[in-house]
């Protein structure tokens, strides 16, 4: 059963970092809910990669197959494991690490796309 692919994914993933950015949500749950959120419907509709069920350990490793450069890929699992932090251990991040979180995200989103456009 071949999933068929969302050609829009990664257009509404960068609408929707820009939107997120703009309103930027004071409650750090809220933030890094919305922007892993984007991430995992990015993935889902781009490359198929179900992970709305997977823990960010489980995601970490599937991730390994998008073959991104080690430093973007360390940045990537930290900001997931920062997420988790934000959303289920009370953490609240400075406006700053959520604007890196963010970058981090849509970068890693650019990069995953254009691997893959031949």
């Amino acid at each position: 059963t071949e999933v068929a692919l969302d050609k829009k994914a990664y257009q509404k993933a960068m609408e929707d970092l820009a939107r997120l950015e703009k309103e930027s949500p004071a409650d750090a749950k809220a933030f890094y809910t919305e922007l892993v959120n984007i991430f995992r419907t990015y993935l889902k509709g781009a490359k198929g990669i179900q992970s709305f069920s997977k823990t960010t350990d489980d995601l970490s490793i599937q991730l390994q197959s998008q073959k991104l450069p080690s430093a973007e890929y360390n940045g990537l699992v930290q900001t997931l494991r920062l997420s988790d932090l934000a959303k289920f251990a009370a953490y609240k991040p400075d406006a700053g690490m959520n604007q890196q979180s963010l970058s981090i995200i849509k970068k890693s989103i650019t990069t995953i796309e254009q691997a893959h456009v031949v």
